[in-house]
């Protein structure tokens, strides 16, 4: 590993095709099932889904205004269909916050009713859809394996570019974005303190909502390396050819790497280097753990403290659940969460304008969650006069 570029890793992924049909599949299911609980009456799976999602559009459409997610091609919808920004971060909304988010909800509902083989059922819907996805990316590939459409001789990852394979490349550690991932996390937990969180039913409740993420981003992360080594992180490295075009080309390069620039091989010639194994599991671990489940607690528990989502169970006296349950998972959020939270921002704070661009981060977290918040409590005013309800708040 080298230790100066430790914080400077990057997650690459790469997708044969650069199709998106697998997300438009993902957002069509996770319609037909908020539809479902609709025509039996229950709202909260629509209104977890609306949340997760009108949080994510703005998330991925920041993330690609400000170069968090690049992506090497243009991407291309059911094979064909061309399109640009803002249309991918849209509907990759619906993989990111929108299905998932109502998946997890279930899951955690059936799990906290004891009701197991219900429970099942969300998680194979997850294990459905992402093998889909893969099916999708195998025949978008013409059946080639990913490192043989991108990987020359040299493994230069730009030296062997074909028609339409898109690589996504985000800097994991980026100050702004940890920054982002940790407020949303913390707001996750106030939101969870605020619903009484010494009862021990939200604790649990929440733990089984985080598990079912982290198993959806472990899944994703797997599925990936089925056909191809189309997921790892590596650390960018200067290309040897730099050091032969002068020092101020070297300090370019270092500066471009060090200051977290959007990394593109056409303006600065970067190698990747594949990352150790310390920190390939730290990286995927902060994936799993900080930026997919921690920071997607608040899709559950923001909802709930609005008043707007309600899961009688979590309101009833009659669930009981022991005291020691209760703290054992409220114990096991902080181990998955604390730690790895910690050691990121460290990392983080290795970077150049650290502190500023950590408080724009998260400042940036809270104003997403802010703006989720305004988009669902809107459109539950307006269901509300629609119907003819009186308003119910807390």
């Amino acid at each position: 590993m080298i230790d100066p570029f430790f914080n400077q890793l990057r997650m690459i992924l790469m997708t044969n095709g650069g199709f998106l049909t697998g997300e438009i599949i993902f957002g069509i299911v996770g319609i037909i099932i908020v539809a479902y609980y609709l025509r039996k009456g229950d709202r909260t799976p629509f209104w977890i889904f609306v949340f997760g999602f009108s949080l994510y559009v703005v998330a991925e459409i920041g993330a690609a205004s400000i170069g968090a997610r690049e992506f090497s091609a243009p991407v291309q919808l059911l094979g064909g269909i061309s399109v640009g920004y803002p249309i991918p971060s849209i509907i990759l909304a619906f993989r990111e916050g929108g299905t998932p988010t109502v998946l997890a909800f279930l899951f955690a509902r059936h799990a906290f009713r004891k009701e197991y083989k219900k429970a099942l059922w969300p998680l194979i819907v997850i294990v459905l859809l992402l093998f889909n996805d893969s099916v999708l990316m195998f025949i978008a590939s013409g059946g080639i394996p990913s490192f043989l459409h991108v990987f020359g001789p040299l493994g230069d990852l730009y030296s062997k570019f074909v028609w339409n394979t898109s690589v996504s490349v985000r800097w994991l550690f980026r100050p702004n974005a940890v920054g982002s991932f940790i407020s949303m996390t913390i707001i996750g937990f106030l939101a969870l303190a605020a619903l009484n969180a010494r009862r021990p039913r939200y604790w649990k409740f929440a733990a089984f909502h985080f598990s079912a993420f982290a198993f959806y981003i472990f899944w994703f992360a797997w599925t990936l390396q089925w056909w191809g080594w189309r997921r790892y992180v590596a650390i960018p490295v200067i290309d040897p050819s730099i050091w032969m075009s002068g020092s101020y080309a070297v300090f370019f390069a270092y500066y471009w790497i060090m200051s977290g620039q959007s990394w593109m091989p056409w303006l600065v010639n970067l190698w990747l280097y594949p990352a150790s194994f310390g920190g390939t599991i730290f990286s995927i671990s902060f994936d799993v753990f900080i930026e997919a489940a921690g920071s997607r607690l608040c899709l559950l528990t923001v909802p709930l403290f609005l008043g707007i989502a309600r899961v009688p169970e979590l309101e009833s006296e009659k669930n009981g659940v022991s005291s020691m349950q209760g703290w054992l998972s409220a114990l096991y959020l902080f181990i998955l969460v604390v730690p790895i939270g910690l050691i990121s921002i460290w990392l983080s704070s290795l970077s150049m304008n650290f502190l500023t661009m950590f408080t724009v981060g998260l400042c940036y977290g809270v104003t997403l969650v802010a703006i989720a918040s305004t988009v669902i409590v809107v459109i539950y005013l307006i269901w509300r006069a629609v119907k003819g309800e009186p308003l119910k708040w807390w």
